[in-house]
């Protein structure tokens, strides 16, 4: 009862200090010396499908790109390319003014949630989203979103209300994303879902899998907790020493493992490698809530997925998990490190595809492999049609000031 209280009170607080940053941020002269003309701010690292270089090459020096931290080994790489990079850093961004670029832009292109949106004014904002599906509850659906404090569920549909537009592949997510972001139905186009591009092979080519097993789990805020279930499953994956296991696993927890000196089996390797090149090379997929499940079915609907969830009822309760999740089962459920040894021993996974394929008719149908192109030509309308407009106003209103009458 006390820690619950402790824990409110530490809400409120943290609450009131963002509310302090972002009003101080607001109120903070623009200057020429941090301006663009579009932000791109990359929250999630090699999902733009190269929208990001197609940006730069039609907008040059009038392109910025904000990350966050676990996305600078592609913003490196941007930046050896000659793209301009900042790091998302809010001490920089109101001691340095680095918030100058977004005040100071016509357009900011996300991927995630970004609490600085709600202080611009008159910007388009494209959400281009970092997921091609869900299952775990986000937005308004996550139930812990419904209790924090006032101040952030306020700012959160701010932020929300100033999308001009967000991507979808389907009209499943349509519907998810007006629900979530609690948005109208006008501002969903449905272009499609970027990094899915990634997953149509060029040139028809066939990539053979090489990986007998790939596990990337979803990180969970406890980490004790995700600690426990990443143990239970390596013990499982280390009686299988003749297959080969390879675990994707978020940076904190990879540190953490390390820390605690936990051995690994030899024949599981934990890596570093991007996911979306993983699951081509894969031949079984396991998760529990990570919405990179409907990218392995659209890259290999013929392969199978399985999820492992010992704590699928603490997490169907909070956030919660969509409805599609049961309604259209992908693959077995395991509740247990006894269940996932079961389907490892005795994968007969042949009864879920048919519900793959027709997933992958359903909830990918906008996406064709050419998602960027489409996106880039969207946003650099919509950039020149806000440059027209400026330009035929500032016209129109400098008329009006000549020909006033004395």
């Amino acid at each position: 009862m006390i820690s619950n209280l402790f824990n409110h009170i530490r809400q409120f607080i943290v609450s009131i200090i963002k509310e302090i940053y972002l009003i101080l941020i607001k109120h903070l002269p623009t200057t020429r010396q941090k301006q663009a003309v579009v932000v791109y701010y990359m929250a999630f690292a090699y999902n733009d499908a190269g929208l990001i270089l197609k940006l730069f090459a039609n907008l040059g020096a009038q392109l910025v790109l904000v990350y966050a931290p676990k996305a600078a080994d592609q913003a490196t790489e941007l930046a050896n390319k000659g793209l301009k990079v900042v790091p998302l850093n809010r001490k920089n961004f109101l001691f340095k003014n680095d918030i100058s670029y977004l005040k100071r832009a016509e357009l900011v292109v996300c991927d995630d949630y970004l609490a600085e949106i709600s202080i611009l004014r008159q910007q388009a904002v494209i959400q281009v989203w970092h997921a091609s599906g869900a299952i775990k509850n986000f937005g308004w659906l996550d139930k812990a979103n419904l209790k924090r404090p006032y101040l952030d569920r306020r700012r959160f549909q701010m932020v929300y209300d100033k999308y001009t537009a967000v991507l979808s592949g389907s009209r499943e997510m349509s519907q998810i994303f007006q629900t979530c972001f609690s948005i109208s139905k006008q501002v969903i186009k449905e272009l499609g879902c970027l990094q899915t591009d990634l997953y149509f092979p060029r040139n028809n080519a066939v990539i053979e899998p090489k990986i007998d097993v790939l596990y990337a789990p979803t990180f969970r805020k406890n980490c004790d907790n995700m600690r426990n279930i990443i143990r239970q499953a390596i013990a499982v994956f280390g009686r299988y020493p003749k297959r080969t296991f390879y675990i994707k696993l978020h940076p904190v927890l990879i540190s953490q493992l390390a820390a605690d000196h936990f051995q690994i089996p030899q024949n599981i390797v934990i890596t570093a490698q991007p996911l979306y090149q993983l699951m081509q090379q894969s031949r079984l997929f396991i998760t529990d809530y990570s919405a990179a499940v409907f990218d392995y079915c659209l890259m290999n609907p013929m392969r199978p997925v399985l999820f492992y969830c010992p704590d699928y009822q603490k997490y169907s309760q909070e956030p919660g998990i969509q409805p599609l999740f049961t309604a259209w089962p992908l693959g077995p459920v395991a509740s247990d490190s006894a269940a996932l040894d079961h389907w490892l021993r005795q994968p007969n996974f042949a009864q879920y595809t048919p519900t793959i394929q027709r997933y992958v008719m359903d909830l990918h149908e906008f996406n064709d492999g050419h998602v960027a192109a489409r996106v880039s030509v969207y946003i650099l309308n919509q950039l020149s049609f806000r440059i027209y407009k400026k330009h035929i106003f500032r016209r129109y209103t400098r008329k009006s000031v000549t020909h006033r009458p004395v």
